[in-house]
């Protein structure tokens, strides 16, 4: 056991840090899930959006959302599972004793790119600081990236 997290997922959890941690350098919260909604990897950005002890736990639990009807009708989970295409949502977000905030999501599949739990990529940026279709265009940037990385063809880079 390392921190009170057991041996094997703990194991999972660096393998994740390994393979997703070139993220660190992105600016913008970026947050990888798998096709249950569970997180698999936060950047840096990310995490400090949470609490502690996040991995492997699903984004509803962990993103404290000014929502309580988040698990049952979210559009996230819904362009995970329904899209090829990177789409957008917003998701507002309340901080324990905090503000609201109001944040643009870019849902960027990962169909063919990730050899673990990943499914889509979520990029998390205040709307105060970014219009949709800035965020798509970064999403997209994101998306050939990855794509690059993995050495998947990325012949599926719109956006809706």
């Amino acid at each position: 056991m390392r921190d009170g997290i057991p041996k094997d997922r703990s194991i999972l959890e660096d393998e994740s840090a390994l393979r997703w941690g070139f993220l660190e350098g992105d600016p913008d919260a970026c947050a990888v899930v798998s096709d249950r909604m569970e997180l698999v990897y936060m950047n840096e950005p990310a995490r400090k959006l949470v609490a502690e002890n996040w991995f492997g736990r699903r984004c509803f639990e962990i993103f404290p959302t000014a929502n309580d009807l988040c698990a049952f009708h979210c559009p996230t989970m819904t362009a995970v599972h329904e899209s090829h295409d990177i789409l957008y949502c917003e998701e507002t977000l309340r901080a324990p004793n905090g503000p609201v905030r109001e944040l643009g999501v870019a849902v960027i599949p990962l169909e063919g790119m990730s050899q673990d739990e990943a499914r889509s990529l979520l990029l998390l940026r205040p709307k105060s600081e970014s219009t949709r279709d800035a965020l798509l265009e970064e999403a997209s940037k994101l998306k050939s990236r990855l794509a690059s990385r993995f050495h998947v063809r990325s012949d599926r880079d719109g956006a809706r």
